[in-house]
């Protein structure tokens, strides 16, 4: 798994990449868990949060910030 820092200097389309093969692997997980041939069951909670984070950085990504608007204050009389 990618820390967070490695996720953020990704492309894009490698980041989905990325999500492809952890949801992948989270599956795989499940059917083993379910068959209790899962030996590291903390796997399940771990991928989860690491799809979280995959799909939050992607998120970052696609909404860059948008440049602040200067307004005008209006003064009181």
């Amino acid at each position: 798994m990618l820390t967070k820092q490695e996720l953020r200097q990704l492309q894009p389309k490698e980041i989905n990449e990325e999500l492809t093969r952890s949801s992948r692997e989270l599956i795989k997980a499940r059917m083993e868990h379910s068959t209790q041939t899962l030996k590291e069951t903390h796997r399940l909670q771990l991928l989860k949060k690491h799809i979280a984070i995959i799909k939050t950085i992607a998120n970052e990504t696609k909404k860059a910030p948008a440049p602040k608007k200067k307004t005008a204050s209006k003064k009181k009389q």
